[in-house]
């Protein structure tokens, strides 16, 4: 978190202090936990909702402004989304968009498909099972690659989707239905 974002937090009364591997955001009697580093692309915004809800509870009639941004940046010149007036945003529902426009409050959860054969063949296999943690036999895998798309796993965010193929070089080999 930079000390242009403390300061701004200062100036909204909420005061940020580092622990180890999380930050302390306290405003009154109210008190955030937020990461020093993001497990998804829409943690930013998943933080951002709970310190608004925490805020609605002791929020003064008067309007303040609330810059959305990701949790691995803290970058107030980049933010997602700039919401000019507080307390209309909460009574509207807390809707946080997307780059795109799309309202993105929900995580998104689907079944993971391979939709290509990696370049490494069955040893990409291998490491797919592994990093997926994928409850079916290396040779089920096999035989289910033969007919692509293939379902491996449900019930996954595309974004631990997406960390997941980036942490093994795999991305765009795999989709979210």
């Amino acid at each position: 978190m930079t000390s242009d974002v403390r300061r701004t937090l200062a100036s909204i009364s909420i005061h940020a202090e580092k622990r180890k591997k999380h930050w302390i955001l306290r405003y009154g009697n109210k008190i955030v936990i937020c990461p020093s580093s993001a497990s998804d692309h829409r943690s930013g915004m998943n933080l951002a909702l709970e310190i608004c809800r925490t805020l609605s509870e002791v929020q003064e009639k008067e309007t303040k402004t609330i810059y959305l941004v990701d949790a691995g940046d803290y970058d107030l010149e980049t933010p997602y989304q700039i919401i000019p007036n507080f307390n209309e945003w909460m009574e509207k529902g807390c809707e946080i968009e997307d780059i795109d426009g799309e309202d993105i409050r929900g995580v998104d959860y689907g079944d993971l498909y391979l939709t290509k054969m990696p370049k490494e063949g069955a040893k990409g296999l291998v490491t797919i099972k592994r990093a997926f943690n994928l409850e079916m036999s290396t040779g089920e895998l096999l035989q289910k690659s033969k007919n692509l798309p293939t379902k491996l796993l449900s019930n996954i965010t595309s974004s631990k989707a997406d960390i997941i193929a980036e942490k093994i070089g795999m991305s765009g080999l795999f989709e979210i239905r």
